[in-house]
């Protein structure tokens, strides 16, 4: 739609109006209310009744889980922490593999380190056992949770497999060059940080050791 085409050119007043349009021929419609929910996102006073519509009225399952997380997201904006809750742990419940609902959680957890690192967690996981052609995509949004919540061990872990299945990812690369900034302790061994002295174990249980040198399984 022209929304969604002004919308990614970033012309935000454009979408709103576009948007705007199609709801006053279609009242109710979930793309419509979605992408205005999202136009609206530097006021999300006016912005939340239209993701709280998308997400009564999505068609999919997918889409309606990816509207209780913009509500969510939206919630977490005006200061609702509880109702940001909610509704983002409502959109894990319709779609459990949701990285960006996985990242919310994250941000919304913040406060409580141990859940806040036993949601990235889930969410390296969930990127392990998503479609190859995805994956890539997956474990670079699970190295930028994990950088958000400072957690390098799982973001080099991530940035690790990212890179393994395309070397040439300018977005994780950019990722590596900010982790490097950011932890000083980082090791270029293999792109991985080394686990102990002894050094890090081989194959696929690298990562495991790593995590848990850091934490217990949040399982």
């Amino acid at each position: 739609s022209g929304g969604k085409i002004r919308a990614l050119l970033g012309d935000s007043a454009g979408a709103e109006r576009d948007f705007r349009r199609v709801l006053e021929l279609q009242p109710g419609d979930a793309e419509a209310s979605s992408g205005l929910s999202q136009a609206l996102r530097d006021r999300p006073e006016l912005a939340l009744p239209y993701a709280d519509q998308a997400a009564r009225s999505a068609a999919t399952v997918k889409r309606r889980a990816a509207a209780h997380r913009l509500a969510g997201e939206i919630r977490l904006d005006l200061g609702d922490g509880a109702g940001a809750q909610a509704s983002v742990e409502r959109a894990l419940e319709l779609a459990a593999d949701d990285l960006d609902a996985l990242r919310a959680m994250v941000r919304i957890r913040r406060g409580r380190p141990r859940e806040a690192a036993a949601y990235a967690l889930r969410a390296f996981r969930t990127a392990e056992a998503a479609p190859l052609w995805n994956r890539p995509d997956a474990f670079r949004l699970c190295a930028r949770i994990a950088l958000e919540l400072k957690d390098y061990v799982l973001a080099a872990a991530s940035l690790r497999r990212a890179l393994a299945l395309d070397p040439n990812d300018l977005d994780a690369l950019e990722a590596l060059v900010q982790l490097k900034h950011d932890w000083p302790q980082f090791s270029p061994v293999h792109d991985e940080p080394a686990a102990s002295a002894a050094g890090p174990p081989d194959g696929d249980q690298e990562e495991e050791a790593i995590l848990g040198a850091l934490r217990s399984d949040p399982d």
